[in-house]
């Protein structure tokens, strides 16, 4: 490093720790939005939550979409990894954006393991899912908007397969239980890590790397589990986009494939559950 790089990083360093020091250097605008700072903690961790779950389904939502539209141009470019590599990504700047204030748990699921583990109060889980499920059906509606003109380009009314841009739906001949299993276990693989991560005693990271390891676990996950259902692994993720898209003139996408759209919200759930478990006893309860 030259001594000029020096010189600026000192320079950045000191102007920070005036603005630090002396609040009257601030501007007037920044001045004018401090005004609206948030007092309530449970309320400064809902918009977190709503705001990372936007982020984290925005990005999976938007692969899906432009891979779907590509691909009908040019049939040869169609891929796999696209979808699950912007997920990973998003979710690591989700974690990014807000896990300073909430965690940054952008998932029911991962907020029931939280609770089961008693890190986490029953009113806090509860207004964490409720801000994850408004989030995702946001990220759905801006993913919506973005894309209106093409899905119109795409088909004249609107079908199932443009809904599996929305929301995921099994392969075909995979059967409930085959995909109830997926769910779980894909669940349960993600909130053990994210515990590990998170633990001090396995894993004393800076938060810059917990959101690079969440991210290509998701994104691990999304290429290797994506088989029989597209690997949601969150409620928010599958749920509120679905019932977004049913708004919005999509048919069936709740009664197609025997009742599938139940299976992305027990099947995390039911992994979150029993990940909690499983680390509390082979792995918590292990470390000295």
């Amino acid at each position: 490093m030259s001594d000029n790089d020096m010189i600026s990083i000192n320079n950045e360093h000191s102007l920070n720790s005036r603005l630090n020091a002396y609040p009257e250097n601030l501007n007037n605008f920044t001045k004018f939005f401090q005004k609206f700072k948030v007092q309530s903690k449970l309320i400064r961790e809902f918009v977190a939550e709503f705001l990372g779950t936007t982020v984290l389904v925005f990005f999976c939502l938007s692969a899906s979409a432009q891979s779907k539209f590509i691909s009908k141009d040019d049939p040869k470019s169609s891929d796999h990894l696209t979808a699950p590599l912007a997920g990973g990504i998003g979710a690591s700047l989700a974690v990014l954006l807000v896990g300073k204030i909430s965690g940054a748990h952008l998932n029911p699921a991962v907020s029931f393991g939280w609770y089961l583990k008693s890190k986490l109060k029953f009113v806090q889980f509860l207004v964490y899912m409720v801000a994850q499920f408004f989030g995702a059906f946001v990220a759905a509606f801006l993913v919506f908007v973005l894309y209106y003109s093409a899905l119109d380009n795409y088909e004249n009314e609107r079908s199932l397969d443009t809904a599996k841009i929305f929301t995921t739906f099994p392969t075909d001949n995979i059967g409930f239980l085959t995909t109830l299993f997926d769910q779980m276990l894909g669940t349960a693989y993600l909130v053990m890590v994210i515990f590990a991560l998170n633990d001090k005693k396995i894993a004393d990271i800076c938060h810059s790397f917990v959101a690079l390891f969440i991210g290509l676990t998701l994104f691990v996950l999304g290429s290797t589990m994506g088989y029989n259902c597209g690997a949601p692994v969150n409620p928010a993720r599958d749920f509120s986009p679905r019932l977004f898209i049913f708004i919005s003139g999509w048919k069936d996408v709740f009664t197609s494939d025997d009742l599938y759209f139940l299976v992305p919200i027990f099947g995390p759930m039911l992994g979150g559950f029993l990940s909690s478990i499983f680390y509390i006893l082979f792995i918590s309860n292990n470390l000295d």
